[in-house]
């Protein structure tokens, strides 16, 4: 009904590109359920027989879609504010066979902008790959992953607003062996690439290979407690010094820490890490680091109707948007869901995002800036009479604060969507 409406009030030359859009969203979903990729699901070896498919139509208003600042009444080139409608399929597929399993979890749609029709693109995340079990007590999983999508403005310098398509590739290895009781050992190994589409933006692509390992100790009545350590190089392979022999911007992180999860019934769940990180930059005009990183995560379901969840963490990070070697940040979250009955079910949210930069020599800015900090409050209401159609209402607010005034912005977004599962 909602992208009935939607489509309605467009005049007559948009009805052509949104009646366009429902097409390609049945050739997304072939297109996904011929595709290898998916989103790994948690943990290793399930045998949990799963197929889910859905048609989604979402119509997304952004009172500031090019992230301009409150000082600038406009920016060249592209409206302000706009109206984005996205057909997509979703997908979350897994298919025992033995005791290993595949899966497939994601999404493929189309963005179809109302004004800015320049950034009209491809939306996909996609992700996939394989469950492993054997009879020894290890388990071990392989996945794959894609995405791409038209760059969020946020991290792009007021002069360099840009239409930009940033891809990401990935895969990942994990092995991990152990009984409920006793000590549980485990190895990964990933990689991933990031690229964007404009050549002014592709000095921030980059590569990065992760290797971790832990060993841990695991009893029900006590939980897992792990110790932990990774190794992370990440290379800008479009940066290079100048000299007869360039050398490409890299960084070297050193993790390591200790780990504590446990869950008290079915109601109460939680995840803590505290551990040391240390960045090494190859470019004497990098400052390094070293300090204290750490996540935690909560979750607790009170009541059939109610469930809250609480998060914290402090890592260190790569971007393919932001013109810096690396960033530091803290990210706090709360979230929660309360059905009003069978059909309805609102939800609810908060965070804040403290991001310090370390800047890198290559790339000359026009000002320096040493952070932002990002708040966000959010709302909404799910709608699933009985049938296979659901509604969704989300409301978010949003307000970076920088250094810099012409990083920082404030936006509203909107947005109504119809899901149908098949």
């Amino acid at each position: 009904m909602l992208l009935l409406l939607h489509l309605g009030s467009m005049p007559k030359n948009e009805k052509k590109w949104g009646n366009c859009a429902l097409r390609c969203c049945v050739v997304a979903g072939l297109a996904v359920l011929t595709s290898g990729n998916a989103y790994a699901q948690d943990g290793f070896g399930s045998d949990d027989k799963n197929f889910g498919l859905r048609l989604t139509a979402t119509s997304t208003y952004d009172s500031n879609l090019v992230r301009a600042s409150d000082a600038e009444p406009s920016v060249a080139g592209f409206e302000k504010d706009d109206v984005r409608f996205t057909p997509a399929v979703v997908v979350d597929i897994t298919a025992p066979f033995g005791r290993q399993s595949a899966f497939v979890t994601g999404s493929a749609g189309y963005d179809f902008h109302r004004s800015n029709r320049q950034l009209d693109r491809e939306r996909v995340a996609l992700t996939g790959g394989l469950n492993l079990a054997t009879g020894q007590g290890c388990s071990g999983r392989v996945a794959f992953d894609y995405a791409r999508q038209q760059s969020d403005f946020g991290d792009f310098r007021r002069l360099v607003r840009v239409v930009n398509a940033t891809e990401r590739r990935g895969i990942s290895l994990n092995a991990s062996c152990g009984s409920i009781v006793g000590l549980k050992p485990s190895l990964g190994y990933s990689r991933e690439e990031v690229g964007n589409s404009n050549v002014t933006r592709q000095q921030s692509d980059y590569k990065s290979n992760t290797i971790t390992a832990s060993i841990g100790y695991v009893r029900p009545s006590f939980g897992e407690a792990s110790i932990y350590g990774s190794y992370r190089r990440g290379t800008y392979p479009d940066r290079l010094t100048l000299g007869s022999s360039p050398v490409a911007e890299k960084i070297d992180v050193f993790s390591g820490g200790v780990s504590f999860s446990r869950a008290i019934g079915s109601s109460l769940r939680g995840t803590v890490s505290v551990g040391y990180s240390k960045v090494d930059p190859n470019l004497a005009g990098v400052r390094p680091y070293g300090g204290v990183s750490y996540s935690a995560d909560l979750a607790w379901r009170p009541s059939e109707r109610l469930s809250l969840s609480i998060g914290a963490s402090k890592d260190v990070q790569q971007s393919s948007t932001l013109d810096v070697s690396f960033s530091i940040a803290q990210n706090y979250r709360v979230s929660g869901s309360y059905a009003l009955g069978r059909d309805i079910r609102l939800n609810f949210g908060a965070s804040h995002a403290n991001r310090q930069y370390r800047e890198s020599p290559l790339i000359p800015l026009l000002s320096s800036r040493t952070g932002d900090k990002t708040y966000q409050l959010s709302g909404g209401a799910t709608y699933t009479p009985r049938g296979r159609i659901s509604f969704v209402f989300d409301v978010t607010g949003g307000k970076r604060s920088s250094g810099i005034g012409q990083f920082g912005y404030s936006n509203f977004v909107t947005s109504l969507g119809v899901r149908y599962g098949l």
